[in-house]
């Protein structure tokens, strides 16, 4: 069965699943259409807080969903 992550491009590191959970576990996603919904969930997130001026614009582009195996 397809599983999904949410990778970040990181300037050392390439490209990472940074995404965890309460317990520092990463997060796995049994649909895509779940991980559109999270990534989604935080980029709008992300420009609020750019419109609101407490952080520095960002790249959609630096985050990614990609398949797993199981």
């Amino acid at each position: 069965m397809k599983k999904y992550i949410i990778e970040t491009h990181t300037f050392c590191g390439g490209w990472v699943n940074t995404w965890t959970d309460d317990d520092e576990n990463p997060i796995v996603f049994d649909t895509l259409e779940q991980a559109q919904n999270e990534l989604s969930t935080y980029l709008f997130g992300l420009s609020i807080d750019v419109d609101l001026g407490n952080i520095e614009d960002y790249s959609a582009d630096d985050f990614r969903i990609t398949e797993i195996g199981e």
